[in-house]
Protein backbone atom coordinates (compact mmCIF):
# COMPACT_ATOMS: atom_id res chain seq x y z
CA UNK A 1 0.00 0.00 0.00
CA UNK A 2 3.16 2.15 -0.44
CA UNK A 3 5.22 3.78 -3.36
CA UNK A 4 8.36 1.81 -3.80
CA UNK A 5 11.38 4.17 -2.06
CA UNK A 6 13.95 5.09 -4.75
CA UNK A 7 15.68 7.81 -2.16
CA UNK A 8 18.90 5.52 -2.64
CA UNK A 9 18.88 6.25 -6.75
CA UNK A 10 19.85 9.65 -5.26
CA UNK A 11 23.62 8.63 -5.12
CA UNK A 12 23.59 8.55 -9.00
CA UNK A 13 24.45 12.22 -10.97
CA UNK A 14 21.76 11.03 -13.68
CA UNK A 15 18.90 9.14 -13.74
CA UNK A 16 17.81 8.65 -16.85
CA UNK A 17 14.10 7.39 -18.20
CA UNK A 18 11.85 8.38 -21.33
CA UNK A 19 9.08 10.25 -20.56
CA UNK A 20 7.45 12.87 -18.08
CA UNK A 21 5.25 10.42 -16.83
CA UNK A 22 8.08 7.82 -15.76
CA UNK A 23 10.24 11.64 -14.05
CA UNK A 24 6.64 11.78 -12.13
CA UNK A 25 6.41 8.30 -10.99
CA UNK A 26 10.25 8.11 -9.98
CA UNK A 27 9.57 12.14 -7.84
CA UNK A 28 6.91 9.82 -5.94
CA UNK A 29 9.56 7.51 -5.11
CA UNK A 30 11.74 9.88 -3.08
CA UNK A 31 14.03 10.71 -6.37
CA UNK A 32 15.47 14.49 -6.35
CA UNK A 33 13.41 15.60 -9.67
CA UNK A 34 17.46 17.50 -10.35
CA UNK A 35 18.83 14.23 -11.00
CA UNK A 36 16.23 13.09 -13.72
CA UNK A 37 16.89 13.76 -17.15
CA UNK A 38 14.17 12.63 -19.85
CA UNK A 39 15.74 11.62 -22.96
CA UNK A 40 13.24 9.18 -24.52
CA UNK A 41 13.73 5.38 -24.99
CA UNK A 42 16.73 4.46 -26.97
CA UNK A 43 15.34 0.87 -27.64
CA UNK A 44 11.94 2.51 -29.22
CA UNK A 45 13.37 5.81 -31.11
CA UNK A 46 13.17 5.45 -34.75
CA UNK A 47 16.91 6.28 -35.42
CA UNK A 48 17.37 3.20 -33.61
CA UNK A 49 14.52 1.10 -35.07
CA UNK A 50 15.84 1.78 -38.28
CA UNK A 51 19.08 0.75 -37.99
CA UNK A 52 17.86 -2.66 -36.04
CA UNK A 53 15.34 -3.17 -38.82
CA UNK A 54 18.73 -3.32 -41.12
CA UNK A 55 20.75 -5.53 -39.01
CA UNK A 56 17.85 -8.05 -38.79
CA UNK A 57 17.25 -8.20 -42.83
CA UNK A 58 21.00 -9.25 -42.68
CA UNK A 59 20.31 -12.21 -40.57
CA UNK A 60 16.70 -13.31 -41.27
CA UNK A 61 14.40 -13.73 -44.41
CA UNK A 62 10.74 -13.45 -43.70
CA UNK A 63 8.96 -16.40 -43.73
CA UNK A 64 5.92 -14.73 -44.58
CA UNK A 65 2.54 -17.04 -45.11
CA UNK A 66 -0.16 -17.68 -47.58
CA UNK A 67 -3.10 -16.51 -45.08
CA UNK A 68 -3.48 -13.03 -43.50
CA UNK A 69 -1.02 -12.67 -40.29
CA UNK A 70 -2.15 -12.19 -36.64
CA UNK A 71 0.74 -11.42 -34.26
CA UNK A 72 0.09 -12.20 -30.57
CA UNK A 73 2.55 -11.23 -28.05
CA UNK A 74 1.95 -12.72 -24.48
CA UNK A 75 2.07 -11.23 -21.33
CA UNK A 76 3.64 -11.95 -17.87
CA UNK A 77 1.08 -14.06 -16.45
CA UNK A 78 1.62 -13.07 -12.72
CA UNK A 79 1.25 -9.10 -14.13
CA UNK A 80 -3.13 -9.60 -13.09
CA UNK A 81 -3.56 -11.55 -16.38
CA UNK A 82 -6.38 -13.51 -16.59
CA UNK A 83 -4.94 -16.79 -18.47
CA UNK A 84 -8.25 -18.37 -19.24
CA UNK A 85 -9.65 -15.51 -20.95
CA UNK A 86 -6.02 -14.79 -23.11
CA UNK A 87 -6.38 -18.76 -23.98
CA UNK A 88 -10.19 -18.33 -24.87
CA UNK A 89 -8.91 -15.19 -26.76
CA UNK A 90 -6.63 -17.40 -28.87
CA UNK A 91 -8.14 -20.31 -29.56
CA UNK A 92 -11.16 -18.55 -31.29
CA UNK A 93 -8.63 -15.96 -33.26
CA UNK A 94 -6.68 -19.22 -34.61
CA UNK A 95 -10.73 -20.33 -35.34
CA UNK A 96 -11.19 -17.86 -37.93
CA UNK A 97 -10.97 -18.87 -41.49
CA UNK A 98 -7.67 -18.02 -43.61
CA UNK A 99 -5.90 -16.57 -40.47
CA UNK A 100 -2.72 -18.02 -39.32
CA UNK A 101 -1.84 -17.01 -35.57
CA UNK A 102 1.15 -16.17 -34.14
CA UNK A 103 1.93 -16.57 -30.70
CA UNK A 104 5.56 -15.09 -29.34
CA UNK A 105 6.14 -15.74 -25.66
CA UNK A 106 8.01 -13.35 -23.22
CA UNK A 107 11.28 -12.96 -23.32
CA UNK A 108 11.59 -12.17 -19.83
CA UNK A 109 10.05 -14.42 -16.55
CA UNK A 110 6.47 -15.96 -17.03
CA UNK A 111 5.10 -15.44 -20.13
CA UNK A 112 5.10 -18.91 -22.29
CA UNK A 113 2.44 -21.45 -22.68
CA UNK A 114 2.31 -24.99 -21.46
CA UNK A 115 2.44 -28.01 -23.85
CA UNK A 116 -1.38 -28.83 -23.20
CA UNK A 117 -1.98 -25.41 -24.37
CA UNK A 118 0.01 -24.94 -27.35
CA UNK A 119 -1.63 -28.37 -28.44
CA UNK A 120 -5.43 -26.85 -27.61
CA UNK A 121 -4.34 -24.21 -30.16
CA UNK A 122 -2.94 -26.21 -32.71
CA UNK A 123 -5.96 -27.95 -33.03
CA UNK A 124 -7.88 -24.65 -33.77
CA UNK A 125 -6.48 -23.56 -36.85
CA UNK A 126 -3.04 -22.70 -38.61
CA UNK A 127 -1.20 -21.70 -35.18
CA UNK A 128 2.82 -21.39 -35.06
CA UNK A 129 5.26 -20.63 -32.17
CA UNK A 130 7.97 -18.33 -32.82
CA UNK A 131 11.44 -18.78 -30.53
CA UNK A 132 14.05 -16.57 -29.28
CA UNK A 133 15.85 -16.81 -32.39
CA UNK A 134 12.81 -15.20 -34.11
CA UNK A 135 13.38 -11.29 -33.63
CA UNK A 136 10.14 -9.59 -32.17
CA UNK A 137 10.59 -6.74 -34.73
CA UNK A 138 10.98 -9.17 -37.75
CA UNK A 139 8.10 -10.90 -36.86
CA UNK A 140 6.18 -7.63 -37.06
CA UNK A 141 7.20 -6.57 -40.24
CA UNK A 142 5.57 -10.11 -41.57
CA UNK A 143 2.43 -9.43 -39.45
CA UNK A 144 -0.62 -7.93 -40.96
CA UNK A 145 -2.08 -7.35 -37.41
CA UNK A 146 -0.60 -7.50 -33.60
CA UNK A 147 -2.47 -7.99 -30.66
CA UNK A 148 -0.61 -6.58 -27.87
CA UNK A 149 -1.32 -5.77 -23.74
CA UNK A 150 0.85 -4.71 -21.10
CA UNK A 151 4.60 -4.69 -23.35
CA UNK A 152 6.30 -2.09 -24.66
CA UNK A 153 6.99 -4.54 -27.94
CA UNK A 154 3.84 -1.87 -29.36
CA UNK A 155 5.67 0.78 -29.79
CA UNK A 156 8.00 -0.85 -32.34
CA UNK A 157 4.79 -2.18 -33.93
CA UNK A 158 4.05 1.15 -34.03
CA UNK A 159 6.81 2.65 -35.71
CA UNK A 160 6.00 0.32 -38.35
CA UNK A 161 2.29 1.61 -38.49
CA UNK A 162 0.75 -1.77 -37.89
CA UNK A 163 -2.75 -1.70 -36.91
CA UNK A 164 -2.03 -2.76 -32.62
CA UNK A 165 -5.23 -3.80 -30.68
CA UNK A 166 -5.20 -3.60 -27.40
CA UNK A 167 -7.24 -5.93 -25.23
CA UNK A 168 -7.09 -4.38 -22.05
CA UNK A 169 -10.14 -6.47 -20.53
CA UNK A 170 -7.68 -9.18 -20.35
CA UNK A 171 -5.35 -7.68 -16.97
CA UNK A 172 -5.95 -5.40 -14.23
CA UNK A 173 -3.73 -2.92 -14.75
CA UNK A 174 -3.61 0.46 -16.69
CA UNK A 175 -1.22 1.18 -19.57
CA UNK A 176 0.25 3.88 -22.01
CA UNK A 177 -1.51 2.75 -24.57
CA UNK A 178 -5.25 2.40 -22.73
CA UNK A 179 -7.35 5.31 -24.56
CA UNK A 180 -4.26 6.64 -26.23
CA UNK A 181 -6.08 7.19 -29.44
CA UNK A 182 -2.70 5.33 -31.24
CA UNK A 183 -4.23 1.64 -30.65
CA UNK A 184 -7.47 0.18 -30.73
CA UNK A 185 -8.76 -0.76 -27.55
CA UNK A 186 -11.26 -3.63 -27.12
CA UNK A 187 -13.59 -4.62 -23.81
CA UNK A 188 -14.25 -7.93 -24.73
CA UNK A 189 -13.43 -11.05 -27.09
CA UNK A 190 -16.39 -10.40 -28.73
CA UNK A 191 -15.23 -7.38 -29.92
CA UNK A 192 -11.52 -8.40 -30.36
CA UNK A 193 -12.86 -10.11 -33.18
CA UNK A 194 -15.10 -8.37 -34.83
CA UNK A 195 -11.96 -5.75 -34.84
CA UNK A 196 -9.66 -7.89 -36.75
CA UNK A 197 -12.61 -9.10 -39.21
CA UNK A 198 -13.08 -5.14 -39.61
CA UNK A 199 -9.79 -4.42 -39.90
CA UNK A 200 -8.77 -7.29 -42.08
CA UNK A 201 -11.81 -6.41 -44.36
CA UNK A 202 -10.82 -2.15 -44.51
CA UNK A 203 -14.40 -1.71 -43.17
CA UNK A 204 -12.57 -0.18 -39.82
CA UNK A 205 -9.70 2.31 -40.80
CA UNK A 206 -6.39 2.42 -39.69
CA UNK A 207 -5.23 4.96 -36.85
CA UNK A 208 -3.77 8.24 -38.39
CA UNK A 209 -0.48 8.53 -38.56
CA UNK A 210 -0.62 12.07 -36.65
CA UNK A 211 -2.12 10.34 -33.96
CA UNK A 212 0.40 7.47 -33.28
CA UNK A 213 3.37 10.73 -34.13
CA UNK A 214 2.54 12.16 -31.17
CA UNK A 215 1.68 9.21 -29.14
CA UNK A 216 5.01 7.79 -29.96
CA UNK A 217 6.81 11.57 -29.59
CA UNK A 218 5.32 11.83 -25.87
CA UNK A 219 5.93 8.35 -25.07
CA UNK A 220 10.02 7.56 -26.30
CA UNK A 221 10.68 10.55 -28.38
CA UNK A 222 11.83 12.24 -24.89
CA UNK A 223 8.46 14.89 -25.55
CA UNK A 224 10.35 17.15 -28.17
CA UNK A 225 9.33 17.34 -31.75
CA UNK A 226 12.28 16.18 -34.08
CA UNK A 227 13.95 15.56 -30.85
CA UNK A 228 17.29 13.36 -31.44
CA UNK A 229 17.49 10.55 -28.73
CA UNK A 230 20.61 8.33 -30.06
CA UNK A 231 22.54 12.02 -29.88
CA UNK A 232 20.99 13.14 -26.34
CA UNK A 233 22.19 10.20 -24.60
CA UNK A 234 25.47 10.72 -26.20
CA UNK A 235 25.66 14.56 -25.21
CA UNK A 236 24.59 13.18 -21.95
CA UNK A 237 28.12 11.37 -22.09
CA UNK A 238 29.80 13.76 -23.19
CA UNK A 239 29.24 16.85 -21.87
CA UNK A 240 27.17 16.09 -18.11
CA UNK A 241 29.94 14.34 -16.72
CA UNK A 242 29.72 16.36 -13.50
CA UNK A 243 26.01 15.85 -13.29
CA UNK A 244 25.50 19.53 -13.88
Amino acid sequence: GEFPDFSNRNWFHRYVVQSIEHKDENVKYRMDPKKIVVLGSARFCLEWSRINDQLLARDQKPLRPANYLALFFLPHWDYQVSRESCISLLEKIAQQQNITLYIKAHTRGTGALENDEKARLRKCGSVEFPGEAEHSPMLIKQSDIVINFGSSIAFEALRQRKPVINPHYLHGNSTFFDESGAVFDTASEVQTLELIQGIRSGTIEKKENQVIEKFLQERVDGGEEGCDVLQSYLNLFLHDKDGQ
